[in-house]
C-alpha cells in the first residue's frame, strides 16, 4: 500500500506545471497572431504602393497633364490610405511615349524582426490628341 506522504509529495512536485504550459502556449499564440498582423500590414503596404503608382501614372499620362501631376496624385493617394507605407519615395519618369511611376517604401513594423521593403510600378502610354480624318 502506498504511503500517503509520498503521494502528497508527488502532487506538490507537479504544482505550477499547468501555469508554465499555459504561458508557453499563449506566447506561441501571440507570436502567431503578431506574424499574421505583420503579413496583413505588408499586404496593405503593397496595395497602397500599387494603387499610388497607378494613380501617378494615370495622372501623368493625361494629354493635358503638367509635369509633376503624377507625383502629386501619388502623394494625395498615400495621404488618404492611412499610413501603412513609411518613407514612400515616388518616382515618375517619361520617355516621350510611356510614363512609368514607381513607389518604394517600407511597410510598418509591428514585429521588429525584419524590414519589409515594398516596390511597385505602373506604366501607361501618354495620351495624344489626334484629329479625326
Amino acid at each position: 500500500m502506498p504511503c500517503p506522504a509520498s503521494a502528497s509529495r508527488r502532487r506538490r512536485d507537479d504544482s505550477g506545471d499547468g501555469n508554465l504550459s499555459w504561458i508557453i502556449t499563449m506566447g506561441a499564440v501571440l507570436l502567431i497572431l503578431g506574424l499574421i498582423y505583420q503579413a496583413l500590414a505588408v499586404a496593405f503596404a503593397n496595395t497602397a504602393a500599387r494603387y499610388a503608382a497607378a494613380a501617378a501614372a494615370d495622372a501623368e499620362r493625361s494629354w493635358t497633364a503638367e509635369p509633376g501631376t503624377g507625383q502629386a496624385a501619388a502623394e494625395h493617394y498615400l495621404d488618404q490610405f492611412g499610413g501603412f507605407l513609411d518613407g514612400a519615395d515616388i518616382t515618375v519618369t517619361s520617355d516621350g511615349t510611356t510614363v512609368t511611376a514607381t513607389v518604394t517604401g517600407e511597410a510598418i513594423d509591428l514585429l521588429p524582426i525584419h524590414t519589409w521593403t515594398v516596390d511597385r510600378s505602373a506604366s501607361g502610354q501618354i495620351e495624344q490628341f489626334t484629329e479625326a480624318p
